[in-house]
């Protein structure tokens, strides 16, 4: 008897596919905004956007070091 998509059990998703997915949702939202005509618009603001997600992500963890060594951020 085949099984339900309810029965399967979720494996988790790789950090490929986490990766690919946020990616598509960022397009789906970028596509609704009416100054982003295309691809070529949407693509650099995407890498900026993620290089400063990144960046920010970064000096949190260095600020955590930072904080747990005993020194100021």
């Amino acid at each position: 008897m085949p099984r339900g998509k309810a029965d399967r059990k979720e494996s988790p998703q790789t950090t490929t596919q986490q990766l690919g997915s946020l990616i598509k949702s960022a397009r789906d939202i970028m596509r609704k905004d009416k100054g982003l005509s295309g691809d070529l618009d949407r693509l650099p603001m995407l890498t900026w956007v993620m290089f400063l997600k990144f960046l920010e992500d970064m000096e949190q963890i260095e600020a955590s070091r930072a904080k747990m060594r005993g020194e100021a951020a």
